[in-house]
């Protein structure tokens, strides 16, 4: 599929059905410009599609050019969509399409968007089923999209051999906590520091600092290099972004399990199956 030629078959329907560009335009909610721009090479943002399909009463599909769409047309049709935004916006875009999917487990056209209504507060959507769940979190202060297709061995996969108590004792620990949050509010996390940071800042031993930041280089939270300087070697520490990623991740689901949520678009609690 040439997901320039979705513009041309939008053109073909619209006369076909004899409306101009600016009713299509005012169905959409979008501007005549922005659908005289699809029809001369651009692309139309993945979440008009249903619309369009539906304005011309035909499939989404045909939109796209074809009897069905492979799951390499459908790629390319999401990449192109996120390609086309900004930098500064993919992810965002990246989102709004993780939304759909979501909307469509539940046989609904998305996105999934919070209304100004709801921008106190989150608003979640969740699906359990014996095929795997999903865990959603719609909203102005955080958004995220989990899913987890079922794990099939998953003594393997989450239980055996791995150490959890462990992390959680040292995370449980204040200031090995506070360590952490402090280093990851940093403005500027490529630049290196060394225990001495920790030490003055968070008013600690330097021995004490120096057994925080080799628990958080444990744990993947770091990474240590050493320096050679005029008075003897050094190590010092930049944050390994993997880790942090995974770690604010958790902040997140453990919110979830401190403070319950109780607004949801839409929940599916129907797995007959144990989830560990």
């Amino acid at each position: 599929m040439d997901i320039k030629n979705i513009g041309q078959i939008i053109a073909n329907l619209r006369k076909e059905k004899g409306v101009k560009q600016e009713e299509l335009a005012s169905y959409l909610n979008v501007s005549a410009q922005a659908v005289s721009k699809w029809e001369n090479g651009g692309t139309p943002d993945i979440e008009h599609i249903p619309a369009i399909a539906d304005y011309f009463g035909v499939t989404t599909d045909e939109i796209f050019g074809r009897g069905k769409v492979s799951g390499s047309g459908l790629a390319q049709a999401i990449t192109a969509t996120i390609q086309s935004e900004k930098y500064e916006n993919q992810v965002e875009k990246s989102f709004e399409i993780c939304s759909m999917a979501e909307a469509g487990l539940f046989a609904q056209i998305g996105p999934l968007m919070y209304e100004e209504s709801d921008s106190n507060h989150e608003v979640y959507s969740k699906m359990l089923t014996d095929y795997g769940f999903t865990d959603m979190c719609i909203g102005n202060k955080i958004r995220y999209f989990l899913s987890v297709p079922e794990i099939k061995d998953k003594n393997t996969a989450l239980l055996d051999n791995i150490d959890y108590q462990s992390l959680f004792e040292e995370l449980s620990k204040k200031d090995v906590f506070d360590s952490l949050i402090y280093i990851l509010k940093r403005k500027d996390q490529r630049k290196q520091f060394t225990n001495k940071l920790i030490s003055r800042e968070l008013n600690l031993p330097p021995e004490r600092a120096s057994e925080i930041l080799c628990v958080l280089r444990k744990y993947s939270l770091l990474y240590a290099n050493t320096l050679e300087i005029d008075d003897g070697d050094e190590t010092v520490y930049t944050v390994d972004t993997s880790g942090a990623i995974a770690f604010v991740s958790m902040l997140i689901f453990s919110r979830n399990m401190i403070e319950r949520p109780c607004n949801y678009y839409y929940y599916n609690g129907a797995r007959t199956t144990a989830l560990l």
